[in-house]
């Protein structure tokens, strides 16, 4: 059996508008019956996977991703070596 694997964990501090911190905890008293910080915590982190799932449902991630741009082309471009025109002093 594997370990289960060790997250780490990350702190995110945001600013939430009056009604929505009231919004919030309304919501956490009514499901859970009490108000915690550990709950608001917790439902955050889950808005948050929701909105990722939603958002990937929407705009997969190959289509936020731009393509690659062939940098060694733009690099020699006009630089061939296979043309020897390009060299100073040909005419």
């Amino acid at each position: 059996m594997s370990k289960p694997r060790k997250t780490k964990k990350i702190r995110i501090d945001t600013d939430l508008v009056d009604d929505m911190e009231i919004d919030l905890m309304m919501l956490i008293a009514r499901k859970y019956g009490r108000m915690e910080e550990d709950l608001l915590s917790y439902e955050i982190k889950q808005a948050i996977r929701c909105w990722l799932v939603i958002h990937e449902l929407i705009h997969p991630m190959y289509e936020l991703i731009p393509p690659m741009l062939n940098l060694v082309r733009s690099a020699t471009k006009g630089k061939s070596t296979k043309d020897k025109s390009n060299k100073v002093g040909d005419g």
